[in-house]
């Protein structure tokens, strides 16, 4: 294939199953050239994927540990580049935190491609992140157009959402399984509490007469107390970290997103795509690129998280109002369909192959945004699901 580099060395520092990975996975299993994957050995998306590096680091819940193996895992990748990479070769940085990789990528003269995914970092660590993407990067691709915003001055730069795979695809249109009497409401995030969490708790003691599941990342010692004080709310299901979540979205009726903006800002928000893969309708916050991938009043609601009341009301209505309920989850699969994996690994390889084209300015990429960012009117809506 023509325009690719010799060999890609995709770079990530945590492997778990967070949205980041997710998407690197499917860059990498879909990617035609020679690659190598570098990461931390932890249990992930990126576990068994072939010509994988391991790196060494960890994440603790001590802040110092974590530092400790931050910068560790630095050194690693510094060195193990300069040692392996070359001229004809791209560094494909996943997130801002693998900077000292960009740093050899730069000073090896190899192509450096940033795929950013998050704004929120510690303000101290993200400045220097950010200083050093911007004289190190050849390329920036942004998840959502929350994301370029926020970093505005980082360019050349494409606009790409990120897209489900194939395989995700086929489960999800298979037969969803309502075996519960119940309305099912469904929340996936992290361990934190600026995702919600005590949010849903207080949305699920409101609605006795609706079931709550909760699925952590996070193992099952790490939310033992969390869950042995919520063992009382018997509407409230919680679960630690799956392998497989396919089980959940056949299940559930709504899947919601309740991060707090003035904590964390979704800037995509994979989880609201994938329960609209399966005709799952959302309810998202009013912010970020979660809620510009998911309409407002067109696949679910932009509700704020602090709004509780609005969150019980709204719930309780779609529970009770079938056609409310069965248009929206026609609009939302109908939507789903716009962020496909041919579309995602068409716009990516448009990208990496300029990189290395000689007849392409990489100038003509920043009119990418607008070209990339699917459409969908109200009569394709309709063409789509009847």
């Amino acid at each position: 294939m023509p325009n690719l580099p010799n060999h890609t060395y995709f770079v990530h520092l945590l492997n778990d199953y967070s949205g980041s990975p997710k998407i690197l996975r499917q860059v990498a299993q879909s990617y035609p050239g020679k690659n190598t994957v570098l990461c931390s050995n932890s249990e992930g998306f990126l576990s068994d994927l072939p010509h994988k590096q391991t790196i060494p680091y960890t994440y603790s819940k001590y802040k110092i540990i974590t530092l400790f193996y931050f910068l560790k895992a630095q050194a690693y990748l510094f060195w193990f580049l300069i040692k392996h990479a070359q001229k004809t070769d791209l560094i494909y940085i996943n997130t801002l935190l693998p900077f000292s990789a960009a740093l050899a990528g730069k000073l090896k003269g190899a192509k450096v491609l940033y795929h950013i995914h998050e704004v929120s970092l510690h303000s101290a660590l993200k400045s220097t992140l950010v200083y050093m993407a911007k004289k190190t990067a050849s390329h920036f691709i942004f998840v959502s157009d929350y994301v370029q915003n926020h970093y505005a001055h980082l360019k050349p730069f494409s606009r790409i959402y990120n897209a489900l795979d194939d395989h995700f695809i086929a489960q999800s249109q298979k037969s969803k399984t309502q075996t519960n009497a119940s309305f099912n409401v469904l929340m996936l995030c992290s361990f934190k509490p600026y995702k919600g969490i005590y949010q849903f708790v207080r949305v699920a003691k409101s609605l006795k007469n609706i079931t709550f599941h909760l699925v952590l990342n996070a193992d099952t010692q790490k939310i033992a107390a969390f869950k042995a004080q919520y063992r009382a709310v018997k509407n409230l299901k919680i679960y630690p970290k799956q392998k497989d979540v396919h089980r959940f979205y056949k299940q559930a009726n709504l899947v919601v997103n309740l991060s707090l903006p003035s904590a964390w800002i979704e800037t995509f928000g994979l989880t609201a795509l994938e329960a609209m893969a399966y005709g799952t309708p959302v309810i998202v916050p009013p912010v970020g690129g979660i809620a510009e991938i998911s309409p407002n009043k067109s696949v679910g609601y932009h509700i704020h998280p602090k709004h509780i009341n609005t969150l019980s009301q709204t719930i309780k209505h779609l529970a009770c109002n079938k056609t409310l309920y069965d248009d929206l989850s026609r609009r939302a699969y109908a939507h789903s369909t716009l962020f496909s994996s041919s579309v995602f690994q068409s716009q990516m390889q448009q990208t990496i192959t300029s990189l290395f084209s000689k007849r392409e300015s990489l100038s003509k990429n920043k009119t990418n945004k607008d070209s990339l960012k699917p459409k969908l009117t109200e009569n394709e809506i309709v063409m789509k699901t009847a």
